[in-house]
C-alpha cells in the first residue's frame, strides 16, 4: 500500500476547501435571489391593494358626497392623498342615471372603478 505524503493531503484539504467555499457561496447567492424575489411580490401586491383602495375611497366619497352636491356636476373632482392621488369623473344626470368613475394612480400604477347609479339602485 502506498502512503501518501504531508504534501499530498495538503493538496487534498485546500480542494476540499475550495469545494466547501464555492458550495457556500452558491447557497448564499441563491437565498439573497430567493428573498429578493419575494420582496418584488409582495411589494407588488401591496401597491395593487393600495392603488384598488384609493380607487374605491374614491367611490365612496363620489357617492356619499357629490351626488348631493349638484355643484360638482358634471365636471368631478380629484385630491391628493399621502398614497397617491384620486381623480373622480361624473357624466351629468340624465332621467335619474349617474355615471361615476374613478381613476386612482399610485406610483407607476392605476386603478379605475366605475358604477352607474340609478334611482337607488348601484350598477358595477
Amino acid at each position: 500500500m502506498r502512503k501518501i505524503s504531508k504534501k499530498g493531503r495538503r493538496g487534498f484539504v485546500l480542494i476540499f476547501v475550495m469545494l466547501l467555499i464555492i458550495l457556500i457561496a452558491i447557497f448564499v447567492s441563491n437565498l439573497y435571489i430567493s428573498s429578493t424575489f419575494t420582496y418584488i411580490l409582495i411589494r407588488n401586491n401591496m401597491l395593487s391593494q393600495q392603488v384598488y383602495y384609493l380607487a374605491q375611497s374614491g367611490m365612496d366619497y363620489a357617492l356619499v358626497n357629490d351626488l348631493t352636491d349638484t355643484g360638482l356636476w358634471p365636471r368631478g373632482t380629484s385630491y391628493t392623498v399621502p398614497e397617491g392621488s384620486i381623480s373622480i369623473a361624473l357624466s351629468s344626470p340624465s332621467s335619474g342615471t349617474y355615471n361615476i368613475a374613478s381613476t386612482a394612480t399610485s406610483g407607476l400604477r392605476s386603478r379605475q372603478i366605475a358604477v352607474t347609479v340609478q334611482a337607488g339602485k348601484i350598477t358595477v
